[in-house]
């Protein structure tokens, strides 16, 4: 495939795209697109890769829990979030500016002067178990029904005893104009756990509550241990979903190392007086990125999280973008 190729293509707008998965026909000829995947502008002259199989898509999405709370939030308006989950999500995005990954991204993605690449920078947050806005929904009713059925432990999952759990489904038909934003497109994203979890979330204030949105409905069920146990397998303790990999690992490295930057910010946003007092606790635990020992580490780690990212997009994404496609199929 040629450069001259690009003459002409076209992106899917948000609209579009939301029409499309909620099964209404239109051409598709024309648009920008890779392998199962077409780009989708999200506006501000952006645009995000989302997936379009055949046979894929459906305009219902689905949330398991193993309990049903009310109001039920996003993890960062919830009442138990703890002050160092905070400074961690503060963190793990001053690594993002760190690689300078908008810059990297575009340089491979860029698909012409108008339109460039998005990272779902709170998306990413997600994907990394960070607090967030956001609330994962996925188009396979067993990944819910995993979530309702599993439990979540000392940093591993487990099938639950005999019980009840609850599967919300998510009709993107009844969405309506006004609720449109709470819609968030992230797809793939940069790094890999994104790929695996492609899709869209659900976006909210923090005064809302899912429970009570209008394109949302609840199911309650009851379950066996053996059904528990079955959907446990079925995804394998749960690293089917949540695969290892080296860019997880180094960011993991990195959050080792809390920086003052972070601190402040945390303790400015968050109108709390004690920042002496938590860097001291935090010293217990963590490092601080305040000695020449922890920053030439993290130096040393930066710049192989930043070859991490490249080697990903060049693997993974390259199929759309001008540089990326010459160098892909000229070079």
């Amino acid at each position: 495939m040629k450069l001259e190729k690009l003459e002409g293509k076209k992106i899917f707008s948000l609209d579009m795209y939301l029409d499309f998965i909620t099964k209404k026909e239109f051409s598709r000829i024309g648009l920008v697109e890779g392998n199962k995947d077409y780009a989708v502008d999200i506006g501000s002259n952006q645009y995000r890769i989302m997936p379009l199989g055949e046979g894929e898509f459906s305009p219902i999405y689905y949330r398991g829990q193993n309990h049903y709370h009310s109001p039920c939030k996003p993890s960062i308006f919830r009442p138990d979030i703890d002050d160092l989950s905070l400074i961690r999500r503060y963190e793990f995005e001053r690594i993002l500016k760190k690689v300078r990954i908008n810059n990297l991204v575009n340089h491979y993605l860029l698909i012409n002067d108008q339109h460039s690449f998005s990272v779902e920078v709170e998306g990413l947050c997600q994907h990394y178990e960070l607090p967030t806005s956001l609330l994962d929904v996925s188009k396979n009713k067993s990944i819910a029904k995993f979530f309702a059925m599993c439990e979540f432990k000392d940093g591993h999952y487990f099938p639950r005893k005999a019980g009840n759990a609850y599967i919300y489904k998510i009709d993107l038909t009844k969405v309506q104009e006004k609720d449109r934003n709470k819609i968030c497109l992230i797809g793939n994203q940069p790094l890999p756990r994104s790929k695996e979890q492609s899709g869209i979330a659900i976006k909210l204030n923090k005064d809302e509550d899912f429970n009570l949105q209008s394109f949302v409905s609840l199911e309650k069920i009851e379950f066996t241990t053996e059904e528990a146990i079955e959907i446990f397998n079925e995804f394998k303790n749960g690293t089917v979903l949540f695969p290892k990999d080296s860019i997880k690992l180094l960011i993991d490295e990195i959050l080792l190392t809390i920086s003052n930057e972070s601190l402040l910010h945390f303790s400015v946003e968050h109108k709390k007086d004690f920042y002496a007092q938590f860097k001291r606790a935090l010293d217990k635990e963590y490092f601080i990125s305040n000695d020449y020992y922890t920053d030439l580490l993290k130096s040393k780690n930066y710049k192989n999280l930043f070859f991490e990212i490249e080697n990903y997009i060049k693997s993974n994404m390259l199929e759309f973008g001008i540089r990326g496609w010459s160098e892909h199929f000229e070079g």
